[in-house]
């Protein structure tokens, strides 16, 4: 089995059973992050009776110049990139 096949069979395993909540008025809103070398993931997740819900789900891509950058600076801007995204 190639890469791409094998990536495409992944992503789909991975997504299959995601579901997405709709956040209520007094939920609590919870942002993660996650940077590694080629990309950046979010979650954000809506806190409801002491349950974490999620909401939504972005990601991307590093381009060739965000990847010089150290993880510190990389989680920096997927929060920052978050607060854009969400809000």
């Amino acid at each position: 089995m190639n890469e791409t096949v094998a990536t495409f069979k992944l992503k789909t395993i991975l997504v299959s059973n995601i579901l997405l909540h709709i956040s209520q008025e007094n939920d609590t809103l919870k942002l993660q992050t996650d940077s590694h070398g080629t990309g950046l993931g979010r979650v954000l997740y809506a806190v409801r009776n002491n349950v974490e819900l999620s909401v939504a789900l972005y990601s991307w891509q590093l381009k060739p110049v965000e990847k010089n950058n150290s993880i510190t600076e990389l989680e920096t801007l997927a929060i920052v990139d978050s607060v854009r995204h969400f809000f």
